[in-house]
């Protein structure tokens, strides 16, 4: 019986070469077997036929078998074939993507160059890699930061998760201990905080006591000021008062020029009347002696009004040249008072210096 080559199993099952020349080896091994058997067998005798057909059956089972076994093995390889083939298609289509990809990310990369290479932009795009690299290191710093943020979340957790368990450690215990002088601590710093702002509120109500109080400096210019006032009061009173006895000198000398008139138009009338009449006279002199006698005792009170205003006058002189006197006495009394407390503040200065 011929051996089957590698090439005609091949055709007939339509295997890949190294899978047909296994199966091949398997075969040829098999029969080189069997014809070792059959000679120690039989001693070098040569089979019968039914022997022979026995064996050749033997042999067809063998390569049906093995024939199976090839056609699993194949729909395996095209089963795997099939899809190899579609991922070399979606990596070919990928390619092509990232190709196009590519050629758009090259002609922008060089139109980027272009424009970066022109003097006008070359300050912009400076500033524009400046930020970029500021920007990749806040990232950078953002990641180290949150990574660190985790890192102690975790060991906060833990360290939270110990407490809850109630595990007290010689750590634990010195924790709570210091916890517990703190707030002891803290309690006493709250009682002195009341004390002291009860102590500041009863500063801040003496300073202001203080400061409702005057001071020598202000104490003197209220004086001045007061003396200001006081003169400037006094002015316009004396003006209101000059103008008050204006009108009250102008009111009595129109009521006199009224009388005045009024008796001259009444010498006038009773002359007229004695002109006229003889019998008229002897009344127009006893009239006329009555209003020269009026006029004298008239005259006589103004006179006596003036000399007792006058004398008032004269009174007032002397009040004031005595006052202006005493007001002389006064600011040079509170000129030297004021030198006096400056040479006290200059010694309180120079004792309070020492002491320090």
């Amino acid at each position: 019986m011929s051996k089957v080559s590698g090439a005609v199993a091949g055709e007939l099952v339509g295997l890949s070469a190294d899978e047909i020349k296994v199966v091949a080896q398997a075969y040829t091994a098999e029969l080189q077997r069997q014809e070792a058997a059959t000679k120690s067998a039989d001693g070098c005798v040569p089979l019968s036929r039914k022997q022979q057909a026995q064996a050749f059956t033997r042999q067809i089972e063998v390569l049906q078998k093995k024939l199976e076994l090839a056609d699993q093995a194949l729909t395996i390889k095209q089963t795997t074939f099939e899809e190899t083939q579609a991922r070399v298609k979606s990596l070919q289509s990928e390619l092509s993507d990232s190709t196009t990809y590519n050629n758009r990310i090259v002609q922008e990369t060089t139109k980027l160059d272009e424009i970066e290479n022109s003097v006008t932009n070359k300050a912009a795009l400076a500033n524009l890699k400046t930020l970029v690299e500021l920007n990749e290191n806040l990232k950078n710093q953002e990641t180290q930061f949150k990574f660190s943020c985790k890192k102690q979340r975790d060991e906060l957790v833990a360290a939270l998760r110990k407490l809850e368990s109630g595990e007290d450690d010689e750590e634990t215990k010195q924790l709570r201990e210091v916890e517990q002088i703190y707030e002891q601590d803290q309690a006493k710093l709250d009682k002195l905080r009341r004390v002291l702002a009860a102590k500041n509120q009863g500063i801040m109500k003496m300073n202001r006591e203080i400061d409702e109080i005057p001071t020598r400096a202000e104490l003197i210019q209220y004086e001045r000021r007061f003396v200001e006032l006081y003169e400037q009061v006094a002015e316009k009173l004396s003006e209101t008062r000059k103008y008050y006895a204006m009108y009250n000198t102008l009111n009595d000398s129109a009521e006199l020029i009224k009388n005045e008139v009024s008796l001259l138009n009444a010498i006038a009338e009773g002359f007229e009347r004695m002109i006229k009449s003889k019998n008229a006279a002897a009344p127009f002199l006893e009239q006329f002696e009555q209003i020269l006698a009026g006029v004298r005792q008239t005259l006589e009170a103004r006179e006596q009004d003036m000399a007792a205003e006058k004398t008032a006058v004269e009174a007032l002189n002397m009040k004031y040249n005595a006052l202006l006197e005493k007001q002389r006495n006064y600011f040079k009394v509170v000129k030297e008072f004021q030198d006096e407390c400056n040479k006290n503040e200059a010694l309180e200065d120079m004792l309070q210096q020492a002491s320090s």
